[in-house]
């Protein structure tokens, strides 16, 4: 659940005025998302605006939080001068820099991380929409044309690390089957298991993940252009692997009235073999069924219901992947 600006620490409000130069005249909390903590978009009394997140230090998130910290401060420069220097952006709008918001500040006060960034006027994506989807695919182009330079690239993990739990969530349901698991997976668990782990080794590359994209981490602005926001796990891998996540993570493609098969512009696009993307798929629903056991966290009371949303609509679409 988030919590409000204005009931954090009077003390983080004065930093927050003394880096920024100016008061916060009003606070709009973000109701978006499954983090909890603080987010909210600013308004100062010299006009600008600004983003705002943070949590405590105790927080469970928090380390996501400091990683995400590490990439605006770290990573972000040196995507910036690549692409100052490189050929022509694929994403209109974007000239000489890297697609997400910069960070432009970094406090830590009474026990709380927050971080400010840049605000951008834009909106959650909606493929359902043309423009939205048109930034969607520009954003998907430039991220799999840019790859981390040398100075950094040894500190990025690859998606075989940073998503080995879509690589075994099956297993572990099978050594504990939940009274409520789905029939049909309860009768192919020994499959699942087996398909689970083939897509690691694909996976691989040097390109620049997100590896948590969905219609809420993709900021449309006017243009349209898209930014990707909340580089808590950013890695290197192929570049199928962020247009795949967001498509099964997206309702509008896998929800109980969508078709529950990859849209045209991803078969155009990303030439997976049948196998590669079952295990995907499979590695994906295993982890949502396996996460969607465990007891709700206090900070996001509705985030097991979404896993179990997820769960039930990727194992849909790879039974019918397998029935192809």
């Amino acid at each position: 659940m988030r919590v409000d600006y204005w009931s954090l620490p009077p003390e983080l409000h004065a930093a927050v005025t003394a880096r920024l130069g100016a008061d916060v005249a009003s606070a709009a909390t973000q109701t978006g998302g499954q983090s909890g903590g603080a987010a909210a978009r600013v308004a100062l009394t010299d006009g600008r605006t600004a983003f705002l997140k943070g949590c405590s230090e105790d927080h469970p998130i928090a380390a996501q939080y400091e990683v995400e910290g590490w990439f605006g401060r770290k990573v972000l420069p040196f995507l910036d001068a690549d692409a100052a220097t490189g050929p022509a952006p694929a994403t209109p709008g974007i000239p000489g820099r890297f697609p997400a918001p910069r960070l432009t500040a970094e406090l830590r006060v009474l026990g709380w991380y927050v971080l400010v960034f840049e605000d951008i006027d834009g909106h959650d994506a909606a493929v359902t929409d043309p423009a939205d989807l048109a930034a969607c695919l520009a954003l998907f182009r430039t991220l799999a044309a840019t790859t981390y330079p040398a100075a950094i690239a040894h500190r990025i993990p690859p998606v075989s690390v940073t998503l080995g739990h879509l690589a075994s969530g099956w297993q572990r349901i099978a050594g504990d089957p939940p009274p409520d698991l789905d029939p049909w997976a309860r009768s192919h668990l020994r499959e699942l298991c087996a398909l689970e782990r083939g897509w690691t080794a694909a996976a691989g590359g040097k390109t620049v993940v997100h590896t948590d994209l969905h219609p809420g981490n993709v900021l449309v602005a006017p243009g349209p252009t898209g930014y990707a926001v909340d580089w808590t796990r950013p890695s290197s891998g192929a570049a199928w692997v962020d247009p795949l996540l967001f498509c099964l993570r997206d309702p509008a493609l896998t929800g109980p009235s969508a078709p529950n098969e990859l849209p045209g512009w991803f078969r155009e696009r990303y030439d997976l073999p049948a196998p590669l993307l079952r295990s995907f798929i499979a590695g994906a629903a295993g982890h949502w069924a396996d996460a969607a056991r465990l007891e709700a966290p206090d900070y996001a009371p509705g985030l097991r219901a979404y896993e179990r949303d997820r769960a039930a609509a990727s194992l849909a679409w790879l039974r019918r992947e397998l029935e192809r």
